[in-house]
C-alpha cells in the first residue's frame, strides 16, 4: 500500500494493492470485523487467570474456581518446590493424595482443599504444593488475627478466610494467643480464660473476639460465584483439619458437603471426642480410617511409604535427593525434600 506513485497524474496503476483495496473495501470491511470480534470474545486462557491474581488479595468473592480438566492441563510437575517449613514429609504426602484423585475426577468437577488451621500459609502448610503445582482450588481457614495477617499475604492466590469454625447458634468466640507459639493459639470457653488470667501465664497474649462461620456457610457462599449448571459440581476433595483439640465443634458444620478425604489431627481429643470424630466419618461415607501418628486418615490411596519408589512419586518430587524429608524447619534437611534424583 506505501508503494511510490511513479505517472504523472499520482494514479496507482491497476492491478496494485491499491486497486486490490478499491475494488474488494467491502469484502475487507467485512474481513477486519470477524476478526475483531473473534478476538475480542476469545476467553481468557486459565494460566492467564491465575497469574494475573496472583498479586492481588483474595477472597471467596473474588478467586476464580479451577475445574478439575483446567488444573490437569495446567500443573507444573515435578512438584518440586521446597518451602522452609515443618511438616515436610506429611506437605508431600498430601500432594500426593491430591495428585492421585485428582486424575481420576471428570474434566468437569470443581475440587477443593480446604485448610482448616491455615496458620501463616507457609511454615506448616500441608496445603501449599498442592496449590502452587497443581493450582488446586485451596480455601484456608484461620482464627488467629495475627496468623491470618501473614497468611493473607503469603497465600494471596488462595482464598483466606478470618474466623473460627463454630457451633451453629454462636455469633463468637474467644481466642487466647500463644505470643511463643503462634501454631498453639487457642479457642477456649470462659472457665478457661479466667482460669489462664489467674496464672499469669506468660507464654499467654490477650483475650481476642474471633467471628463464627462454619464449611458449610463458606462453601455455599463460594458455589454462588458458579454458574447455576455448574454449583453441584464443587465438593471438597481433602479436608485437613487441625485446630488444637477443637475439631469436634469444627466438624459440626460440615453436613451439605462430603469431602472425599480427610486428614484430622486427634492426639489432642479425649476417648469420648474421637468417638464423635468417627461416628460424623461414618455418617459421610468415609469410613473407620486409619492412624497416622498423631492424625487420622480417612479414604487415603496408598502412601509415599507404601508405594516408594514407584513411577507415581518420581513423576510428582523427581529432584535432587533419593529419601523421605524429615519434618524440619532447617533449611539444609529441607531440601531432602527433592526425591529420586537419578533413578
Amino acid at each position: 500500500l506505501s508503494r511510490p506513485v511513479n505517472n504523472k497524474n499520482g494514479i496507482v496503476p491497476e492491478g496494485t494493492a491499491a486497486s486490490c483495496w478499491k475494488a474488494n473495501k467491502w469484502l475487507c470491511f467485512f474481513v477486519i470485523a470477524m476478526l475483531w470480534t473473534t478476538v475480542w470474545q476469545m476467553p481468557p486462557s486459565p494460566a492467564l487467570i491465575f497469574d494475573s491474581i496472583a498479586s492481588s488479595t483474595t477472597t471467596s468473592e473474588s478467586k476464580p474456581l479451577w475445574t478439575a480438566g483446567e488444573m490437569k492441563r495446567f500443573m507444573r510437575l515435578p512438584c518440586n518446590y521446597v518451602h522452609d517449613g515443618f511438616y515436610l514429609s506429611d506437605s508431600n504426602e498430601m500432594a500426593n493424595q491430591v495428585y492421585q484423585s485428582l486424575m481420576e475426577l471428570k474434566d468437569d468437577a470443581i475440587p477443593l482443599v480446604i485448610e482448616v488451621g491455615g496458620h501463616d500459609g507457609i511454615t506448616k502448610s500441608l496445603s501449599l504444593k498442592s496449590s502452587i503445582c497443581f493450582r488446586m482450588n485451596t480455601m484456608l481457614i484461620e482464627a488467629s488475627p495475627s496468623n491470618y495477617k501473614v497468611l493473607q499475604k503469603a497465600r494471596n492466590y488462595d482464598i483466606t478466610i478470618n474466623k473460627a469454625l463454630c457451633e451453629d447458634d454462636v455469633e463468637n468466640i474467644v481466642m487466647i494467643e500463644n505470643t511463643a507459639n503462634s501454631g498453639e493459639n487457642k479457642i477456649v470457653n470462659r472457665d478457661h480464660v479466667e482460669a489462664n488470667e489467674k496464672k499469669k501465664n506468660k507464654k499467654s497474649g490477650g483475650r481476642i473476639s474471633v467471628t463464627c462461620t462454619s464449611i458449610d456457610q463458606e462453601l455455599d457462599k463460594l458455589a454462588l460465584q458458579l454458574p447455576i449448571s455448574q454449583r453441584g459440581k464443587l465438593f471438597i476433595l481433602l479436608l485437613i483439619l487441625d485446630v488444637e483439640g477443637y475439631e469436634t465443634t469444627a466438624i459440626d458444620g460440615i453436613n451439605k458437603y462430603s469431602p472425599k478425604k480427610v486428614y484430622i489431627e486427634t492426639n489432642k481429643l479425649d476417648e469420648e471426642q474421637q468417638i464423635q470424630i468417627q461416628e460424623w466419618a461414618e455418617s459421610h461415607g468415609l469410613g473407620e480410617g486409619r492412624q497416622y501418628g498423631q492424625d487420622r486418615q480417612y479414604k487415603f490411596h496408598p502412601t509415599i511409604e507404601e508405594k516408594k519408589p514407584s513411577n507415581l512419586t518420581k513423576q510428582l518430587f523427581y529432584g535432587a535427593r533419593n529419601y523421605t524429608p524429615k519434618d524440619t524447619h532447617r533449611t539444609s534437611e529441607a531440601s531432602q525434600a527433592y526425591m529420586f534424583y537419578g533413578e
